[in-house]
Order: C-alpha cells, then sequence, then structure tokens
C-alpha cells in the first residue's frame, strides 16, 4: 500500500489518482502512529517510547529510501509483538530451489 500511496500506481502499473500522492514519511506515520491513534491505542502502541509495547518490524530494506520497485518488494526479517518475536526469516527453514 506504501507504494501506492507514493506513486497513485497500481500493481499493474497504471497511475489511479494522479496528484493525489503522499510522501513515504507520511505514509509510515499513517501505518505507525496513525493506525494507533485510530484503534484508540495510541497511548501504548504506534512509536518507540517507554512504557509503550514493543511492537515492531525489521525490514529488508529501508522504506524511505529504496527504488519504487523495491518499495513493492519489502518484507519483514524480523517482527516483535509485546517484546515477543513473532517472525523471524531467518530462522524459517529453507525451501529447496
Amino acid at each position: 500500500m506504501m507504494y501506492y500511496m507514493t506513486t497513485g500506481k497500481n500493481n499493474a502499473g497504471a497511475v489511479l489518482n494522479p496528484g493525489q500522492t503522499i510522501s513515504r514519511l507520511e505514509a509510515l506515520r499513517l501505518y505507525t502512529i496513525g493506525s494507533a491513534y485510530l484503534s484508540f491505542d495510541d497511548d501504548k502502541l504506534g512509536t518507540i517510547e517507554k512504557g509503550k509495547l514493543a511492537d515492531l518490524v525489521v525490514l529488508s530494506d529501508d522504506p524511505l529510501t529504496v527504488s519504487d520497485d523495491r518499495l513493492r518488494k519489502i518484507s519483514s526479517v524480523l517482527t516483535l509483538q509485546a517484546g515477543k518475536i513473532v517472525h523471524n526469516a531467518s530462522s524459517r527453514p529453507r525451501g529447496r530451489n
């Protein structure tokens, strides 16, 4: 969704909302602080602060600096929820190629 929000392009590459895009930083804020605010959880989620739950994700690339094409392919490398690992890409069994 960050790709769509920042480029206006759908998965086929067609521009659907010309002139109505937002910056990557704005999109990231909507997914973090904005989501916590909308769910009335901003007192415990959405930002990294003392006293808040340790929910965070380590991404495969920096969403603020990668190319538009690479932005579409970013994935979670590590995910913590309430301070506990709920996803760790490096500990997944490797499939056969």
